[in-house]
């Protein structure tokens, strides 16, 4: 099989541990590119959080941001998205309300918290690279969000997770990036889903695109494309649907498997 195009999720896949993209992989990725390859990013990230490090690698190609909510063009501009809005995104509010759990919401790039200046806020901040902008949930000029976010510990998010699982059953796709992290988004929306359709557009077949993630958000996109890669640090539920398992995301993982496959880019 040849490959057009590789994918990339950021945090824990594309950045080390230090929030870096590694120059191996840096390398690796030009040279993909250089021969006709294209890379794109689907990350849980807003695109605003994203966009230095596509900078950084100097891409041109649209960017799967909030696990598939939201798709941006290269020149910034929303190509699609996919929020939830009024009621769902007013249940969310009051499960924040009566269970004391930090919940972000997102609307046009805005990073919206009740409580700015808590831990769960200063985590988030230090990751995104984001600010975050003060708001009263109970009064909103609008009720939408692109995703929600909760921050808590791992036992807390693993109730709530079960809660909202039995309250809204079908209505929502629930997932996670990190331990400490409960991310929700619409019904039928994740990255494998928009990757469908961004793929389609971009006249690629899934079959000819490489994948890469470590989260239990990366898992359709992963089980979606011709291969997926789970880096070394993944869920181990991500490692067993994969195709290959990869080094972790300190040791060069992507560079080591593009380094191994560039002879099997079509021009």
């Amino acid at each position: 099989m040849k490959y057009k195009a590789v994918v990339l999720d950021m945090d824990g896949t594309l950045l080390n541990s230090k929030l870096e993209i590694d120059e191996k992989t840096a390398e690796e990725l030009k040279k993909f590119r250089c021969i006709g390859g294209k890379v794109y990013i689907a990350t849980g990230r807003t695109y605003l959080s994203l966009k230095p490090y596509y900078d950084i690698l100097g891409l041109d190609t649209p960017v799967i941001a909030y696990n598939g909510a939201k798709v941006v063009s290269c020149l910034g501009d929303s190509i699609l998205e996919y929020p939830m809005e009024d009621d769902l995104v007013k249940y969310f509010i009051d499960v924040s309300r009566r269970t004391g759990i930090h919940l972000n919401l997102y609307q046009n790039e805005k990073w919206l918290v009740e409580s700015p200046f808590n831990k769960e806020s200063e985590v988030y901040e230090e990751i995104s690279g984001l600010s975050p902008e003060e708001a009263d949930f109970e009064n909103l000029e609008e009720y939408f969000s692109t995703k929600v976010l909760f921050i808590a510990e791992k036992e807390k998010l693993d109730q709530l997770r079960n809660e909202i699982l039995v309250d809204l059953d079908g209505l929502v796709h629930v997932t996670a990036s990190k331990p400490f992290f409960l991310e929700i988004m619409k019904k039928g929306v994740n990255k494998g889903e928009t990757l469908k359709k961004l793929m389609k557009s971009e006249g690629i077949s899934l079959e000819e695109v490489i994948a890469f993630g470590d989260g239990l958000n990366d898992l359709e996109m992963i089980k979606t494309v011709g291969l997926g890669v789970a880096m070394g640090n993944s869920y181990e539920e991500l490692k067993a649907v994969a195709d290959i398992v990869t080094k972790d995301n300190d040791s060069n993982g992507i560079g080591e498997v593009m380094s191994e496959l560039l002879d099997k880019v079509e021009l």
